[in-house]
């Protein structure tokens, strides 16, 4: 606490109340506990014991709509549920997902694992939203309007535009420019003579014929493999169109607003073949 409060001093440039500072964070501590007994009661009404997230796996959207619909409309003080009505706002994070990589997204017309967000800016504000950025979902008040939050949309406009760099299509030049994907050539070059980065181009070659048999149908091309593009032109990442989703009448590139986006594959879970949530054993 002492450690916690002279580092505050530190920030502020003045003293702080210690005695009110120790009160203040009881409080948010007590919050916080109240708020995961009242989870752990619907979790147990609901007849779960454990939820099936893990190490590098995550339910984000199941996480961002209970702390938007859910927490945020618990008692702001006690951090307890003030109406019965609210438990159906709760939904148990069932769908975890590995975190998946950010490089290339920009551009990508949907980011989220089950195509249910269009528009960055609403699911980047999402995203705050679900790590408890503040947002008033209940009534107005002096400097509080009625869901107003503390999102700085601008700023998360301009840290998009960071990560997204120069539109491909725009300059003749057909590569991201932006936060792009590491190469393992890289690595193998800087760790030349650790047999764990060596490149075996024959296994290289074996695994680009296998990724086109068996990966090319939902990720499609690789960003950036010239020897995929000569093998396969027509299967190029950066053509307008493939022979095998013109024939579905779609296109790999959208222009919204003047801009392009990779048009990714949707693919429903019956075809994929995997279990729906209900039917998932931990």
């Amino acid at each position: 606490m002492s450690v916690f409060a002279s580092k505050l001093e530190q920030i502020k440039g003045q003293s702080v109340d210690r005695k009110q500072l120790r009160s203040d964070l009881e409080l948010a501590l007590q919050k916080i506990k109240n708020q995961k007994a009242e989870t752990d009661r619907l979790l147990t009404g609901q007849g779960v014991a454990d939820l099936d997230e893990g190490f590098g796996r995550l339910d984000a959207l199941n996480r961002i709509g209970n702390q938007v619909f859910y927490t945020n409309l618990l008692d702001p003080v006690t951090g307890k549920l003030r109406d019965p009505l609210l438990k159906g706002n709760f939904a148990r994070h069932d769908a975890p997902v590995s975190f998946p990589p950010i490089w290339d997204t920009p551009y990508f017309l949907w980011a989220q694992y089950d195509a249910s967000v269009l528009n960055e800016l609403v699911r980047n504000s999402g995203e705050a939203l679900g790590v408890s950025a503040k947002i008033n979902m209940t009534a107005a008040a002096p400097g509080r309007p009625l869901f107003g939050s503390s999102i700085h949309l601008s700023e998360i406009a301009r840290f998009e535009e960071l990560l997204r760099g120069t539109d491909p299509f725009s300059t003749g030049v057909r590569k991201f420019t932006g936060l792009i994907a590491p190469r393992w050539k890289d690595a193998a070059e800087k760790f030349r003579g650790d047999q764990a980065w060596a490149i075996d181009e024959r296994l290289v070659e074996q695994g680009r014929d296998l990724y086109r048999a068996h990966c090319f149908e939902c990720h499609r091309d690789p960003v950036n493999d010239a020897a995929f593009d000569k093998k396969w032109p027509e299967d190029s990442f950066w053509s307008p169109e493939n022979p095998d989703r013109s024939a579905k009448n779609e296109k790999n590139w959208v222009e919204i607003g003047g801009r392009h986006y990779f048009n990714l594959v949707q693919m429903p879970v019956s075809a994929i073949g995997t279990a729906p949530p209900n039917n998932r054993t931990s």
